[in-house]
């Protein structure tokens, strides 16, 4: 079982502070209500939190408004991603796999279509949840499609695009790893329910 910390608890290890982390008067505090891990140095992942926009960042945004000149698109975030019209042509609803171009001064977020997505459904997870979700080289990104029949696109964002036949299986699964993301062998504990499941093929 992984250790949760809260803000501002004391971490007394002999161990270089990581991301989640600061160091004040000699000792290393949390940031964040989170799991602690350490490794080679000390981190805190938090367990809550909206996503926030980095630049080359690949995300999944769905359109949800327009004006004369601009697309407002859902990005699991603080702030609404933006699409400029002069170089798009989007439809309400319509779902995009983009990368962050930045955020500007009044901290909107520029996006940049990679591709749309169609034939599928958005989900969304928890955004700190995202690396549970791809696991060490897409180990559990691939045990999930490979078991379920499904193609699965990770936003960075927490949206997560799955296309199939098992899409309510893949969503059960998804609920399953935010629910157990603090668990040691989740890989092996996720791929016992999808072998439980009635998966169709």
């Amino acid at each position: 079982m992984k250790e949760i910390i809260f803000p501002g608890d004391v971490i007394n290890e002999n161990l270089k502070p990581g991301f989640g982390t600061y160091k004040k008067d000699g000792k290393v505090y949390s940031k964040y209500l989170g799991i602690l891990y350490k490794d080679d140095g000390i981190k805190v992942i938090p367990i809550t939190g909206k996503y926030i926009p980095k630049e080359s960042d690949n995300i999944i945004g769905v359109v949800l408004e327009e004006d004369n000149f601009v697309y407002l698109l859902d990005i699991n975030s603080y702030k609404q991603g933006v699409l400029f019209k002069r170089a798009n042509s989007a439809k309400l609803y319509d779902v995009y796999l983009m990368r962050v171009n930045g955020v500007n001064e009044v901290r909107d977020v520029e996006l940049e279509v990679i591709s749309k997505l169609a034939n599928g459904e958005a989900v969304k997870v928890n955004p700190k949840k995202v690396a549970r979700l791809i696991g060490k080289n897409k180990s559990m990104q691939t045990l999930i499609e490979t078991k379920t029949n499904t193609k699965i696109i990770i936003g960075l964002n927490g949206i997560v695009y799955v296309i199939g036949n098992n899409i309510e299986k893949v969503k059960e699964i998804i609920k399953f790893i935010e629910d157990y993301s603090h668990e040691d062998n989740l890989t092996n504990k996720v791929s016992e329910v999808l072998d439980k499941m009635n998966v169709k093929k």
